[in-house]
C-alpha cells in the first residue's frame, strides 16, 4: 500500500488523512489502526460512489441496519431515519423491491416544507438532532476558506 500523511485534527477529535487510498489493497486493517487510535478519521480527496462506501463500510465491520422509522428517545415523536447517500434497500426487501418506496421517502423528506438553509455567518453555532435530522452541506463558498468544528455526541441504537 502506498504511504500517507496525516496531521492531527484536534488532540481529542481525531486524524486528518491524506494521499490514502480506501480501495488499496491492504486498506482495511490501516484504517482500523487509525480508528482504534482516533475518535474520528477523515480521509480527504476521495472520489467514492456510494456503493465504494457501502463496500468501504463493510470492510470495517458489519453494515448497519436501521429502522426506516425511528422513535426519537425523548419526544416519542417518529421521524425517517434513511437518506439518499448511506440507504441502499430496506432490510428483508431486494434493492430493486425498495427502489420506489425509497425514492418516494428521499424525495419526502426533502420537500421546502421540510427544511431549513442556514445562511453562515461569523460566530454562528448550528446544533441539530442527528436522531431527526437529515443535514447537506452545500459547497457554496468558492474558493474562501471555510473553518468548521463538528463535535457528534454519541446515543443510542435507533428502534
Amino acid at each position: 500500500m502506498d504511504s500517507f500523511e496525516s496531521r492531527l485534527l484536534a488532540p481529542a477529535l481525531g486524524i486528518e488523512v491524506l494521499g490514502f487510498d480506501p480501495r488499496g489493497e491492504g486498506a482495511a486493517p490501516q484504517l482500523v489502526a487509525l480508528l482504534d487510535q482516533h475518535l474520528v478519521v477523515v480521509l480527504r480527496d476521495q472520489d467514492l460512489s456510494p456503493d465504494a462506501l457501502v463496500h468501504l463500510a463493510s470492510t470495517l465491520g458489519e453494515p448497519a441496519v436501521h429502522p426506516v422509522v425511528r422513535t426519537h428517545p425523548n419526544t416519542a415523536k417518529r421521524a425517517l431515519y434513511v437518506c439518499a447517500e448511506f440507504t441502499r434497500w430496506i432490510d428483508g426487501w431486494s434493492p430493486e423491491e425498495s427502489s420506489g418506496l425509497l425514492r418516494f421517502l428521499f424525495e419526502r423528506s426533502t420537500q421546502p416544507e421540510f427544511t431549513y438553509r442556514h445562511h453562515w455567518m461569523p460566530g454562528d453555532v448550528v446544533i441539530w438532532d442527528n436522531r431527526a435530522t437529515l443535514h447537506y452541506a452545500i459547497h457554496d463558498h468558492g474558493d474562501k476558506e471555510r473553518i468548521l468544528h463538528r463535535v457528534t455526541v454519541t446515543g443510542e441504537i435507533p428502534v
